[in-house]
């Protein structure tokens, strides 16, 4: 049998690529230079295989680094999460969940998930980061993120990720109240209108700007898209662009005299919500006892706001 690479070496390899320098992981392990460069050099020589070079720019992964520190990652925090989870066992020792989530889950069952969740389990710490789904499937892979919620589309490769649908939520063409082309009833109406929209590469948003691409301007007027749903709020609001957003968030009283959805005939797809984990990552107790508070909130949650729109074409994986 082939030699594996040692713990250790595996440590230092993430400490340089984490400082962009041997010095850097030098001092932040309280290790030489040398031996860090000694260790680096037995990692490779086990692998076969250059993983890092030198430059005038500091340290640069190979192809090779690029692929097997992913890897090495993966293998640390998981690693982590097993002696959190063993301790977690025998001394009730403090856990921990992180999870991935998007805007719509915060402004909907979110508070209610969290308090529920801490009745029953006080003691885990809780993690939460937001955005579209696109960009929390790279902090699944390395295992910063036991889990995420989003819109799917054929992008979600289901051979490296374990989906599980949640709910779907209808979704409106959003103007401020007032805007001149809020009583327009085709999309052909709108095709002038000014547009911002999330920016995302997979999940609702992407499969909709295909179905937008006729209407939707190009050259000095062509949309703007932005990562911020604040951000997109205020911009429609102030300066007269247009948005799709989840009816959902126009439920809210805040919004509801600020903002309105446009009567179109055409129906907009509803978004599919599910749950992806990675498929070779094992969940702790604590992120299995998240998941069931927030499958119950979801399918308990009535996602089908009243709003006087068309909303009956499903938008499926």
């Amino acid at each position: 049998m082939d030699h594996l690479p040692k713990l250790q070496q595996l440590k230092v390899l993430n400490e340089v690529i984490q400082c962009g320098s041997i010095n850097g992981a030098a001092k932040k392990m309280n290790l030489s230079q040398p031996s860090l460069t000694y260790s680096l050099k037995m990692l490779e020589q086990t692998l076969g295989v250059t993983l890092l070079v030198r430059s005038n720019d500091g340290i640069q992964l190979t192809d090779a680094g690029k692929s097997f520190s992913a890897y090495s990652h993966l293998i640390l925090e998981e690693l982590k999460q097993a002696v959190n989870e063993a301790k977690q066992i025998s001394s009730k020792s403090e856990s921990q969940v992180s999870f991935g989530l998007s805007p719509i889950i915060a402004i909907t069952i979110l508070e209610s998930i969290i308090t529920d969740f801490k009745k029953k389990h006080p003691t885990p710490k809780i993690s939460i980061k937001e955005g579209q789904l696109s960009s929390l499937l790279p902090a699944l892979r390395d295992g910063r993120l036991d889990f995420a919620i989003g819109s799917l589309d054929e992008n979600v490769p289901s051979c490296e990720f374990v989906t599980e649908h949640l709910f779907e939520a209808p979704f409106g063409i959003v103007a401020r109240k007032g805007h001149p082309l809020a009583n327009c009833k085709t999309l052909k109406q709108l095709k002038d209108a000014k547009w911002l929209l999330p920016e995302t590469q997979m999940g609702y948003y992407n499969t909709l700007k295909k179905q937008f691409s006729n209407i939707l301007p190009t050259g000095d007027q062509m949309p703007i898209f932005a990562d911020s749903i604040v951000c997109i709020m205020n911009m429609v609001q102030n300066g007269d662009y247009l948005s799709v957003l989840s009816l959902a968030r126009l439920n809210k009283n805040e919004y509801q005299n600020k903002y309105c959805v446009l009567p179109i005939e055409e129906a907009l797809p509803v978004g599919n919500y599910s749950l992806v984990r990675l498929r070779k990552r094992p969940l702790s107790l604590a992120a299995q006892a998240m998941i069931d508070e927030i499958k119950w909130h979801a399918s308990s949650y009535d996602w089908q706001i009243n709003f006087d729109y068309p909303r009956n074409s499903a938008l499926t994986n």
